[in-house]
């Protein structure tokens, strides 16, 4: 059996503290290893919930100028590397627009950072104080919170068991040399990064398959009408539609949280892909397993970037992002795509960190030949309609389903004998038609509604 990770009761006595020069040295050779010689830049302590040290954020210049940053374990029940941003990608957001927030929360120009607060490689909190106030802010998404909501959680650790692991890492990497040796690392190269919309779910898993799209499956991006125009696309904030497509596809609360149950996100994955309402034909297969360290490193393996759920804070809840590598050192580390503005794209995290992991894995195939094409599979006249639609060559009895140019759908009815349906009760717009006959596979079609159906 795995080993699993449990959230940690309080110690009756506390762990073994890593010295400060060994968590330098740490740093030091970690860099050196794999990016040359570098010099120390500085390093700064965090706590865990309970106020007592969990990791030091450690910086390193390197030859060319850029940093890298450094979370090292500050316990013996801690992994030697917690997370690390490869060169270029620089640090974690830059204090001032933290200080700004403090003191316009505060009302007062006399605040100072009194701790740093990590409870996993996503949740780190800098807590500040003026006067007698005090309050905290998310170095992720710079929400703003009362210390005791982050202080009153229960501290993550890893199964005890993990112990002589780690200290067999810190070890490696105290005498110079780098877990699993430099070669130990695969990332996925052109794995797109898009800035958060909707939720991180769909976010997470649009870069998946815009990623599928450069690789020549390449109606997973554009809008299920290609050739008309989409306001959720372009005309209003750039964002491609396959963002929205997920969305409803998962059920995403986008009104209020961006919150998506983690296990409606590989339905939803499966139902964009290889749904041709939703202009794509493809079938993709995409699953949830909760156990999927070695799972990552063989999608990884087969070129397969995929959505990784992370299940942290208790009160600020979980976050999908995307996963597109493993290593450095080794396949204990994952390389993740975060699309928060706060926190930079690319990430590489200890992979048991002490909370629970969910791996959704994307998996494609070759189009389903039986399927009908993203464009116009059935010819339906007069277009644009009024009232009545027809289905050229087809007859009932059979279902049609109706979506708007969103991807929403918007009405269900029966298909006459004669192959019609009425739309008399349509705002006038572009839809996509879904028909489902008994004796072959669904097809799809477009129409347009004109602006006379309106006043109705």
């Amino acid at each position: 059996m795995g080993l699993l990770l449990l959230t940690a009761l309080v110690m009756e006595m506390p762990p073994k503290l890593v010295s400060e020069s060994e968590v330098q040295a740490i740093a030091a050779s970690f860099a050196r290893a794999l990016w040359g010689e570098t010099q120390p830049a500085g390093y700064r302590l965090c706590e865990d919930v309970h106020g007592q040290p969990a990791a030091y954020l450690c910086e390193e210049l390197l030859q060319n100028g850029a940093r890298v940053l450094i979370a090292v374990g500050a316990r013996a029940d801690l992994p030697p590397i917690l997370f690390y941003h490869p060169p270029d990608t620089t640090r974690a957001r830059d204090a001032d627009p933290v200080t700004k927030i403090v003191i316009h929360t505060l009302g007062q120009h006399d605040v100072r950072q009194i701790a740093l607060v990590y409870y996993s490689p996503f949740d780190i909190w800098s807590e500040y104080e003026a006067g007698q106030e005090r309050i905290m802010v998310s170095l992720r998404t710079l929400e703003v919170c009362e210390p005791a909501k982050v202080r009153n959680a229960e501290p993550l650790a890893c199964n005890s068991e993990l112990v002589p692991v780690f200290a067999q890492q810190k070890a490696t990497l105290l005498s110079g040399a780098v877990i699993g040796g430099q070669a130990g690392h695969r990332w996925i190269s052109s794995v797109p990064d898009w800035d958060w919309h909707y939720g991180c779910a769909p976010t997470a898993a649009a870069n998946v398959l815009a990623y599928w799209d450069l690789k020549g499956y390449d109606l997973l991006i554009d809008s299920i009408l290609r050739n008309m125009p989409d306001r959720f696309e372009k005309d209003l904030d750039s964002v491609p539609n396959i963002s929205h497509q997920l969305a409803i596809a998962m059920n995403t609360d986008t009104v209020h949280s961006g919150n998506t149950a983690t296990e409606s996100i590989p339905l939803g994955i499966q139902a964009v892909c290889s749904d041709p309402v939703w202009g794509n034909c493809y079938n993709f297969t995409s699953y949830l397993t909760w156990r999927g360290k070695e799972l990552v490193k063989n999608e990884v393996d087969s070129g397969r970037p995929g959505v990784l759920v992370v299940i942290g804070h208790p009160e600020y809840g979980n976050h999908a992002l995307t996963y597109c590598g493993w290593g450095p050192p080794s396949s204990d580390w994952i390389m993740v795509h975060d699309e928060w503005a706060g926190t930079p794209r690319d990430r590489v995290i200890y992979y048991d960190f002490g909370g629970r992991v969910a791996v959704v894995p994307v998996v494609p195939s070759e189009p389903v030949p039986e399927q009908p094409e993203p464009s116009d599979s059935v010819s339906t006249f007069p277009n644009p309609v009024r009232k009545v639609l027809n289905i050229a060559g087809r007859h009932g009895p059979g279902i049609a389903e109706v979506y708007d140019s969103a991807g929403r759908w918007v009405m269900r009815c029966a298909v006459t004998e004669s192959g019609q349906i009425n739309v008399s009760g349509l705002s006038a717009g572009a839809y996509v038609l879904r028909l489902d006959w008994r004796d072959s596979a669904p097809a799809t079609g477009r129409f347009v509604v004109t602006s006379q159906n309106h006043g109705r």
